[in-house]
């Protein structure tokens, strides 16, 4: 079979994983990050100790643990957004208390709200969620019974400069993989003019989650996979094998 070259918009380390399994199905990619993730300073030295903390991906876990001024305390409860989330979690020997599907926030999010109105405890529930400056807007319709959010910006984000041999690989007859939101949003400014409805003539794949909501509101119908690089990798192959 002849497969269109899929190019990678991901962190190095996350295209690697896939390019490799791509590569076992005889599907040629190329990496092309877009976006930079720099760990960034943090105190909650000023806040109350919180009573739980929501994690929606491994950089989180990292960025937060890597620089906290203070220890937490053992009583509080962990919430992980995905199985690379929850396992990231492992290396710093934390419990997760409740676990959800990345292609599902509002699943967990109502479990967390039955769990909170189940405490008899008195007071507002305190929850930090630990997150990256670019985070937040994705979750703008949050909102929990009887509990205060805390964002903590631990990472930021930054778009990746693209070089001129990069750009001359991008062309639409070549598939496109994406992340974050935040890697569409760089992507459409460094190729489209920042038109992201231009992506309507390229083959887009996504996971289920937030990067596919974010191309859906925009006009834009990826192929979306379960999540997990192996599904992922499985779907471009069937999709591709099929063009």
């Amino acid at each position: 079979m002849t497969f269109l070259p899929v190019i990678l918009t991901m962190s190095v380390k996350s295209s690697a994983r896939l390019q490799k399994l791509l590569a076992a199905k005889n599907i040629e990619s190329v990496i092309i990050p877009v976006i930079e993730t720099i760990t960034i300073p943090f105190s909650i030295d000023s806040l109350a100790e919180p009573d739980w903390v929501i994690f929606f991906s491994p950089k989180g876990v990292d960025s937060f643990f890597q620089n906290l001024n203070r220890q937490i305390s053992a009583k509080i409860k962990i919430a992980a957004v995905g199985h690379q989330t929850a396992n990231t979690l492992k290396k710093y020997e934390k419990k997760v208390d409740l676990q959800g599907e990345s292609q599902n926030r509002k699943s967990l999010l109502d479990t967390l709200q039955e769990k909170i109105s189940a405490d008899s405890s008195a007071g507002k529930k305190r929850i930090f969620i630990p997150c990256g400056d670019r985070s937040e807007r994705s979750f703008p319709h949050w909102f929990l019974e009887n509990a205060e959010l805390q964002w903590l910006t631990v990472y930021k984000t930054k778009d990746r400069t693209l070089g001129l041999e990069e750009l001359n690989l991008i062309s639409t007859d070549r598939a496109l993989v994406f992340a974050s939101p935040s890697a569409v949003e760089s992507f459409a400014k460094q190729v489209l003019g920042g038109k992201i409805q231009e992506l309507q003539s390229f083959r887009v794949y996504c996971m289920r989650g937030a990067t596919s909501e974010f191309l859906l509101e925009h006009g834009i119908n990826p192929i979306i996979c379960v999540p997990g690089y192996e599904n992922l990798a499985a779907q471009i192959y069937y999709d591709l094998g099929s063009c």
